[in-house]
């Protein structure tokens, strides 16, 4: 079940090991996630409409809502492989830390900013041993200024396999 009293939108990373009620909550970096949000749904798996103009749509458009007090209205459906590769925002300019911009290296979620869509360029790692939520495939081949990503450090799998 998604968090109460709380906006979230698809795309956002979560996680569980910070729930003390079995609700998800935004991961954190340099820890473990869960995955990523890919629908917000009632509890039958239903998915919602998003409140857009009809026309409106575009492919940049978030779906989002913000939950009550004791939510028990949306629920999220969270895609945890390790193996999705996922196009990210990033809080800098690509290649300005380690290479950022070509493919290896290691980003975490910018939960320092609770921008909770995006990686921080400004800590990207080459460092093998590194904790970080994500494992870098470089530069998105759609939109130069987004970086193409995988989960690396899972909740449900041993770290960095």
């Amino acid at each position: 079940m998604l968090p109460s009293s709380t906006a979230v939108a698809v795309g956002s990373v979560y996680a569980l090991y910070a729930s003390t009620d079995d609700r998800l909550a935004v991961a954190v970096k340099d820890l473990p996630i869960l995955g990523i949000l890919t629908a917000i749904v009632d509890k039958y798996g239903n998915p919602f409409k998003p409140a857009i103009a009809a026309g409106t749509a575009t492919g940049s458009t978030v779906i989002s809502v913000t939950t009550g007090a004791t939510n028990t209205t949306y629920w999220g459906i969270i895609d945890s492989s390790q193996f999705t590769k996922w196009s990210a925002a990033v809080n800098g300019t690509l290649g300005t830390t380690a290479a950022s911009d070509y493919k290896g290296g290691w980003d975490n979620i910018d939960s320092d900013n609770t921008n909770y869509s995006r990686v921080l360029e400004s800590l990207h790692s080459r460092t093998a041993t590194s904790l970080a939520n994500f494992r870098s495939y470089g530069k998105d081949p759609q939109n130069a200024t987004r970086l193409i990503e995988v989960i690396h450090n899972s909740e449900y799998n041993a770290y960095g396999t």
